[in-house]
């Protein structure tokens, strides 16, 4: 029963009256699509999302300070139907654990659909930003913190945001599709950074 003007209408209020919205609660997790940057794309396949009514919001903000929801970035998908049977064909695997990401060797191509895996304890998710010459993950990581917290557009910063998947949950799975220029890649799992400083869950690889 869930509208679009009552989920808009909820977001005004606060974080309390949208969480009031949800039926599986605010911790809730569904393998979406991570973070992106201007002029990305990305494709995320989940098995797993149940029939019924999803929100989805964007809480970055703009230049002025205004969120994006606010700016029409909010929408409600309906799920109607069953589950697809079967998974897509991976070429290889990524796998996340409570201490580690493990990329295959074919993610240096950039190309390709990866079955990612959490395989820790709790939730985990995978970020891939392309690096500008010149910046490390850490750096990139310590900006990107500080415009959040400081509720300013992430943009800039020495990279580009470059999707993945976010928030998913122990012992699910996740089909993530890349098509990567060349370039510098950090990624990380941004459910674990609690700080400043990079979560073990982090790395750069090279796409030649």
């Amino acid at each position: 029963g869930v509208t679009l003007r009552r989920l808009m209408a909820a977001q005004r209020k606060g974080e309390r009256a949208t969480v009031a919205l949800l039926a599986d609660g605010p911790d809730a997790t569904y393998g979406s699509p991570a973070t992106l940057g201007a002029h990305q794309s990305t494709t995320v396949t989940m098995a797993n999302l149940a029939r019924g009514d999803y929100a989805m919001i964007c809480f970055l903000v703009a230049k002025n300070g205004m969120p994006h929801w606010q700016m029409g970035m909010v929408n409600i998908l309906h799920v109607k139907g069953a589950a697809r049977r079967g998974a897509p064909h991976a070429v290889a695997t990524i796998r996340i654990t409570d201490r580690a990401i493990v990329l295959p060797p074919a993610i240096r191509r950039g190309q390709g659909t990866f079955r990612v895996v959490n395989q820790g304890t709790k939730h985990h998710s995978l970020q891939l930003v392309r690096l500008a010459k010149g910046t490390t993950l850490a750096a990139y990581n310590r900006w990107f913190g500080g415009q959040s917290q400081a509720g300013k557009p992430v943009d800039g910063g020495g990279g580009v945001l470059a999707g993945g998947i976010d928030d998913l949950a122990g012992g699910h799975s996740g089909w993530l599709t890349l098509h990567l220029a060349h370039g510098r890649y950090g990624y990380a799992s941004t459910d674990d950074i609690t700080g400043p400083g990079l979560p073990p869950q982090s790395g750069v690889f090279t796409v030649r």
